[in-house]
C-alpha cells in the first residue's frame, strides 16, 4: 500500500467508502425485511392529530351541507314557485269592495212647504244656512210703517240675513212658516233660523231689536252690531232715508193689480214729500254731510217726477207689473250718489249692506 502513489490511495479509499455505503443504505431491501420506524421533530405528532381533527370537521360540516342542500331541493322539487312579475300582471284581480250607498239626504225645511206655498223659497234660504226675517203687516197702519222702515235698516251680514215684507192679509198662504208661530195681529216680524227655529216679534219693533234676535237665532256669524246714535242732521238723514226708500224696497213684493200699484204709489210719495221737508230744514255742518244733503234732495226730486210719470201710466192702462219694474229700475240706478255720500257721512239707513 505504502508503494502505491498518493494519488492511488486516495481513490482506492474511495472506493472502499462507496461500497460500504452500498451494503448499509443504498442496497434494495427484500419483502422480509422491516422498515425501520422513522423519528419525528418535536410536535409533529400533535400537529397531525390537530389536521386530523379538523379534517374530520371539515368532512362533518360537508357532509351537513350536503344534507341541508338535499332537503332544500326535495322542499323545492315539492313547493310551488311564486309566479313571475308577468304572469302576476295577468292574472285576474280580486273585484274590489262596493262602496256603500252614500245615505240619503235629510229632506230640508223647504220639503215640507206644500205646492204653490211661497214659503217655500223662504225656507231655502234656511236650509243653505241664512236667518230669514219676514214682516207681516198693513200698509195702512203707523205701526207697521215704522216697523217696515226699521225693517230696511236690518243688518243683512252680506247677503247670510234674508228680509221680505208680507201683507198681513197674505198670512194664510204662508202656511209653511206660520203653523208654528201664529200671526195674530200686524205688524208682527218671524225670524227663522236653522231647523226652523224661530221668534215672533208683535207689535212696533227697531232694527236694533231685530239685529238682535237674528243673533241669537243664528248664533255664530250673526252676531249684533253694537248700537251707535246719531245726532242732528245725520239722525234725520237717517230717518228720511229709511222713508223715501219704502217703493225701492217694495220689488221684493211688487203689486200686481191696478188698485194695489196705485195704493203703493201714494204712500211712497207722501212719505217722500215729508221726507224731503224734514231734510230740506236740518242743518248739514260738515262737507260729508253738505254733500249728502245735496245728492239726497236732487234724488228725492227726480224719484217724485218718476213717481208721478208711474200714476199717469198706470192711468192710461199700462200693465201694473210694467210700470213698477220702470219705476224701480230708475231708482236703482239713481240713487248710488246719494247712497256713496251716504257712506262718507257714515249714515247706514240711506244704504243697506
Amino acid at each position: 500500500m505504502e508503494q502505491l502513489s498518493l494519488p492511488y490511495r486516495i481513490a482506492l479509499v474511495a472506493l472502499l467508502a462507496v461500497g460500504v455505503l452500498w451494503f448499509a443504505v443504498l442496497r434494495p431491501k427484500s419483502d422480509g425485511e422491516a422498515t425501520p420506524a422513522s423519528t419525528q421533530a418535536p410536535g409533529v405528532t400533535g400537529l397531525a392529530k390537530d389536521v386530523s381533527k379538523a379534517k374530520g370537521a371539515v368532512d362533518a360540516s360537508n357532509a351537513g351541507a350536503a344534507a341541508t342542500k338535499a332537503a332544500a331541493g326535495d322542499a323545492t322539487a315539492t313547493t310551488p314557485k311564486p309566479a313571475t312579475a308577468a304572469r302576476a300582471a295577468t292574472a285576474p284581480k280580486a273585484p274590489k269592495a262596493a262602496k256603500p250607498a252614500p245615505k240619503p239626504a235629510k229632506p230640508g225645511l223647504a220639503a215640507d212647504a206644500a205646492p204653490g206655498d211661497p214659503s217655500r223659497p223662504l225656507l231655502a234660504d234656511v236650509d243653505a244656512g241664512k236667518v230669514v226675517v219676514a214682516l207681516f203687516w198693513n200698509k195702512e197702519g203707523s205701526d207697521d210703517r215704522a216697523t217696515r222702515r226699521a225693517l230696511r235698516a236690518v243688518n243683512h251680514h252680506h247677503g247670510k240675513v234674508v228680509t221680505t215684507a208680507i201683507p198681513v192679509s197674505d198670512v194664510g198662504k204662508y202656511e209653511a212658516i206660520t203653523r208654528g208661530a201664529q200671526v195674530l195681529e200686524s205688524p208682527t216680524v218671524l225670524v227663522i233660523g236653522a231647523g226652523g227655529k224661530a221668534r215672533a216679534i208683535t207689535g212696533y219693533t227697531q232694527a236694533q231689536e231685530i239685529d238682535q234676535a237674528v243673533s241669537n237665532i243664528g248664533g255664530k256669524g250673526f252676531e249684533a252690531k253694537k248700537a251707535f246714535s246719531l245726532k242732528g242732521f245725520a239722525a234725520i238723514a237717517d230717518d228720511a232715508c229709511k222713508d223715501f226708500s219704502y217703493a225701492l224696497d217694495q220689488k221684493a213684493d211688487p203689486p200686481t193689480t191696478v188698485p194695489e200699484l196705485t195704493k203703493v204709489l201714494g204712500i211712497a210719495q207722501r212719505e217722500e214729500i215729508s221726507a224731503r221737508g224734514r231734510l230740506a230744514k236740518a242743518k248739514a255742518t260738515t262737507a260729508s254731510q253738505r254733500e249728502l244733503k245735496a245728492s239726497a234732495l236732487a234724488y228725492l226730486d227726480k224719484d217724485a217726477k218718476w213717481i208721478a210719470d208711474a200714476q199717469r201710466r198706470l192711468k192710461a192702462g199700462e200693465a201694473p207689473a210694467s210700470v213698477f219694474l220702470t219705476l224701480v229700475t230708475l231708482e236703482q240706478r239713481g240713487n248710488d250718489s246719494f247712497k256713496s255720500a251716504a257712506k262718507k257721512a257714515r249714515v247706514r239707513g240711506c244704504y243697506t249692506d
